[in-house]
């Protein structure tokens, strides 16, 4: 069920507040260009974009993996869309296409930005394993870096300006961390944008 932003009325043990989600809404994503609010937005933009593009992404490794043709963007976006039509919260990577091609998407519009290595998820205990070593658990890490100016908006838009997109595999992130985390200039190192 998804909740009806525009009419949804806030209560607390059952009692009205006089308040609307919309209220809520409208006061608390005014301030879209902290770094928060900014990738949450920018990681559904990405998760949207990688659905659409599902076939295209995936579909060579299904079929590898499988023996069958291609599943069809119509089928792919579909099965995909009924788990994505929101953010899975506690979910291990941001989007997982089929066939365990996982994607972590990362923003940031700082020099000073840094992703450390994390321990591998056990499903069946439901935590972290913390007897193994860490590293970069996602197949693919995709980092949307926004030029110095931030996001600009207006009342029908918000503008992300200049983004530059980078893509690297778990293990390229592996090879080149320093210790247990990676800087941005290690990560954007002989990269250039797509």
């Amino acid at each position: 069920m998804t909740l009806e932003i525009s009419t949804a009325e806030l209560e607390i043990n059952g009692e009205p507040t006089g308040r609307r989600f919309a209220d809520f809404v409208n006061w608390f994503y005014d301030c879209i260009d902290t770094p928060v609010l900014r990738g949450t937005v920018l990681e559904f933009l990405l998760v949207d974009y990688l659905i659409k593009n599902a076939a295209l992404i995936a579909g060579d490794r299904m079929s590898f993996h499988t023996g069958f043709p291609v599943q069809s963007q119509k089928s792919l976006e579909k099965s995909l869309r009924k788990y994505y039509a929101t953010q899975p919260h506690g979910d291990v990577f941001d989007v997982q296409l089929h066939w365990g091609i996982t994607v972590e998407i990362k923003t940031t519009s700082s020099t000073d930005w840094s992703i450390a290595k994390t321990s591998s998820w056990d499903i069946w205990i439901d935590e972290n394993l913390k007897d193994v070593s860490k590293g970069f658990q996602a197949q693919y890490y995709v980092l949307a870096k926004l030029d110095g100016d931030g996001v600009k908006k207006n009342l029908t838009s918000v503008d992300f300006g200049n983004l530059d997109f980078y893509v690297l595999s778990g293990r390229e992130l592996d090879q080149r961390a320093n210790g247990n985390s990676i800087g941005l200039n290690r990560f954007l190192d002989g990269l250039t944008p797509l």
